[in-house]
């Protein structure tokens, strides 16, 4: 495993998780069901092989940068009852015997929004809020 993006999501789960390993456009007929365990054998997920690009895009790349890589992505994450850092794995053959290392995965408490100030602003924007 290189990376994993997003490296966290809330304890709601339903985060879809993208891994990059190298070689993995030669295992996809082979492993046609890779899985994803969030820290304990309770917590195990399908995944699916995506189209991705050599690395994560950060908040100012383009969408259209080119998709020519191969990646695992983790249908959901499983819900948790608390915040901590899991170790993520994934498997490619789905028995998870076949793993050799592992990444953090970070639960976090969802944020909500508690106040906005100003409360308004001009009509043509511009306002810092």
């Amino acid at each position: 495993m290189d990376s994993i993006f997003p490296r966290g999501g809330p304890l709601y789960g339903t985060t879809r998780v993208t891994v990059r390993a190298e070689g993995l456009a030669q295992l996809v007929d082979a492993f046609p069901n890779p899985k994803c365990k969030f820290g304990t054998n309770e917590l195990i997920v399908d995944a699916t092989y995506v189209r991705c690009t050599r690395a994560p895009l950060h908040f100012y790349a383009l969408e259209s940068a080119a998709k020519n890589e191969t990646c695992v992505q983790c249908e959901a994450s499983p819900e948790k009852a608390e915040a901590e850092i899991i170790d993520l794995q994934i498997s490619l053959t789905g028995k998870f015997d076949d793993v050799y290392s592992s990444l953090p995965y970070r639960y976090y408490e969802p944020l909500g929004v508690g106040a906005i100030y100003p409360r308004y602003g001009p009509k043509d924007g511009d306002t810092v809020v």
